[in-house]
């Protein structure tokens, strides 16, 4: 009896599982852009397939794809840009002005760039649609990194408390040796990643849906010599670490925000 209870609740979250993808429209994703200077180790690769990760597992997206699409939207736009500059050049050459005022440069609804594309924004309909078509999806997933880095600063109250506790402990030893070098310096340290999410209508290529997250991860740093680094550690278990907590919360807010039907 048990063991068919188990078979039945087993066949319940299946069904409810596959329910809950049927319920939403095919939808893609495709690899993360990465807008910063730090290019050296491939983020948006461990990025991607971190976040298609935790969205598949919830059951709450129909998916069509179980791996981030590895195509770049951002650069697709930009060669798509530049074909349309060179046409309105050779126009222009030829004397006809006509093709530059009525190009979709001149569209006020038309994002600038993937990264500036905001909700009601289009990017381009011709590209979303054929990557719609080609992967049978309704709706794409685009994320970009847009700030990765460290940020440092100087825990003022903590060295003030320090160089007092030197003094006092001096007074108190009559040890001037304490004295010597003054107290150390005290610095948070944190790793930085900002990233943006957008969910694009692949037929008319509107932005119907946009989220930004920053995460960070921080240490305390001691000692007399404390020096920072203007760049991450690409390669530190904690970077990796703040990677994973970057794609739960970026996972964790579209779940929520498809609860609550912001979303489609």
């Amino acid at each position: 009896m048990k063991k068919l209870i188990s078979i039945l609740a087993t066949i319940l979250l299946a069904f409810e599982f596959s329910t809950a993808q049927a319920e939403t429209p095919p939808i893609v994703l495709m690899k993360f852009t990465n807008d910063t200077r730090y290019q050296k180790v491939d983020v948006p690769d461990v990025l991607s397939d971190l976040v298609i990760e935790k969205l598949l597992s919830s059951g709450k997206f129909n998916l069509v794809e179980s791996k981030p699409i590895d195509r770049s939207l951002q650069q697709d736009l930009y060669d798509e840009r530049s074909r349309e500059i060179q046409n309105a050049q050779a126009e222009i050459a030829n004397g006809n002005f006509n093709s530059l005022f009525e190009g979709s440069s001149f569209n006020p609804k038309l994002a600038d760039s993937i990264s500036t594309a905001q909700v009601g924004q289009i990017v381009s309909p011709e590209i979303t649609s054929k990557i719609g078509q080609d992967n049978g999806a309704k709706y794409l997933i685009q994320g970009t990194i847009v700030g990765m880095g460290n940020d440092t600063w100087r825990d003022e109250n903590a060295e003030i408390g320090n160089t007092i506790g030197s003094i006092i402990a001096a007074a108190l030893t009559k040890d001037k040796s304490l004295l010597k070098g003054g107290a150390d310096n005290v610095v948070q340290k944190a790793m930085i990643v900002e990233c943006e999410l957008r969910i694009i209508e692949a037929s008319t290529g509107k932005v119907v849906y946009f989220r930004s997250s920053t995460c960070t991860a921080g240490k305390e740093i001691k000692g007399k010599d404390v020096t920072t680094k203007d760049a991450p550690d690409l390669q530190s278990k904690e970077f990796m670490n703040l990677l994973n907590f970057v794609s739960d919360k970026l996972s964790k807010g579209l779940i929520k925000d498809l609860d609550e039907g912001k979303i489609f």
